[in-house]
């Protein structure tokens, strides 16, 4: 099963013989879904079913939509900006009176400037747009389905990375399982050699009490529970990634989960090796989440 990852990019472009249409969806990382339209200052209306459009594919992610209607090029029309072209005549007439030998200016030197001749704005009217809203939102549902599809491609990257740390991750679980193992006996029999030291030099000091307090120290330098559920929180990751879907928050969560483990093991840890191994599960669990953090 495959997850998906909330960046991607899609377009989707229409047309008919009176107009048209282009689609531009981006989609990029956010704790919840986001959706922001630009739709032609004629076409706001649709910003509704814009949005339960995207919402009925996509979970995640800030998701921008742009859309961009104008009349077939064909029936383009232009206009003149007589006011600017009276006035550069006007200027042209001034400087000819200064400068005689000046060559006069005609209407070819004219529209080489900008803003003398413009395209008239292609706003179709209400009845136009009822006529192609169809089609055009058949062209959104495309442009849709191309961008789960560039978020699933994306997504599956991710999801052999997060295989592949959570392999590394394994490993060093694994050994960090061997070290408790025998790390309490390597304690006690360094607390029992103190013991006996203190008990040789101060025999004012209660046997039993000590013993107690020994006990203590162990229980308290015991990291097997926390590797437990490092075990079970780490055989959880790999259902989830296997089973694939919307799994961004929770791989989330468990990743919190991984990290106050992985802490846990670090301040009890007794000696430097099961220190160090903590800390490379926190460079995991860190590397894990980061690459959650793009998961839908």
């Amino acid at each position: 099963m495959f997850l998906r990852s909330m960046t991607g990019y899609a377009k989707s472009d229409g047309k008919n013989e009176s107009a048209i249409w282009n689609w531009e969806i981006k989609s990029v990382n956010s704790r919840n879904l986001d959706i922001r339209c630009k739709l032609p200052a004629s076409c706001d209306f649709w910003e509704l079913e814009v949005c339960q459009a995207i919402k009925a594919k996509i979970k995640r992610g800030f998701v921008s939509v742009n859309l961009h209607i104008n009349r077939d090029s064909k029936q383009k029309k232009y206009k003149v900006n007589r006011p600017l072209v009276r006035s550069l005549f006007e200027i042209a007439d001034e400087l000819s009176a200064e400068f005689p030998n000046l060559n006069r200016i005609d209407f070819g030197d004219i529209v080489k400037v900008q803003g003398i001749v413009e395209p008239i704005e292609s706003i179709l009217d209400n009845q136009n747009l009822a006529d192609i809203k169809q089609s055009i939102f058949v062209d959104l549902g495309i442009a849709i389905d191309l961008l789960l599809e560039a978020r699933k491609v994306e997504g599956k990257i991710i999801q052999s990375l997060l295989r592949e740390l959570m392999h590394s991750f394994r490993v060093l679980r694994l050994k960090a399982d061997g070290l408790s193992s025998i790390e309490p006996e390597f304690f006690r029999n360094k607390l029992k050699n103190l013991v006996g030291g203190l008990l040789e030099n101060y025999s004012s000091l209660n046997k039993e009490r000590l013993e107690n307090e020994v006990a203590i120290i162990l229980t308290r330098g015991d990291v097997r529970e926390e590797l437990d559920r490092l075990n079970a929180h780490e055989q959880t990751i790999m259902g989830v990634l296997e089973n694939g879907g919307v799994i961004g928050r929770r791989l989330d969560f468990l990743c919190q989960e991984l990290n106050r483990e992985a802490n846990t093991i670090c301040s009890k840890a007794t000696t430097s090796e099961l220190t160090s191994l903590g800390i490379e599960l926190k460079v995991i669990i860190d590397q894990v989440r980061e690459q959650a953090q793009n998961v839908e």
